[in-house]
């Protein structure tokens, strides 16, 4: 996912909070500037800006547990398909769903 990253970029990742410092120590092992941005903060009424500015300016998304961004129906897939539209998406879940 980070090798594609960095050919792609600039790119985020977009995954449960929980997962924050396992993509941190991914990110600097592979010398790979990738921001992160936890699939909870896209559930929020409002964006931080500095969250928003980091999806809005992605061309490559990273979506870790892809499996929780499944229902249509809620704000965070909403706001994720709204962004994907201008980025390819990797999606990686090993949840069988």
């Amino acid at each position: 996912a980070l090798a594609l990253a960095r050919d792609f970029g600039p790119a985020v990742v977009v995954a449960p909070a929980a997962l924050r410092a396992v993509w941190h120590t991914a990110t600097a092992r592979a010398g790979v500037d990738t921001p992160f941005v936890s699939t909870e903060s896209l559930s929020r009424p409002a964006l931080p800006p500095a969250t928003a500015r980091r999806l809005a300016d992605a061309r490559f998304i990273v979506l870790d547990e892809s499996h929780h961004l499944r229902n249509p129906a809620t704000r965070r897939w909403r706001r994720l398909a709204d962004l994907a539209r201008h980025a390819r998406v990797l999606c990686l879940s090993a949840t069988p769903i």
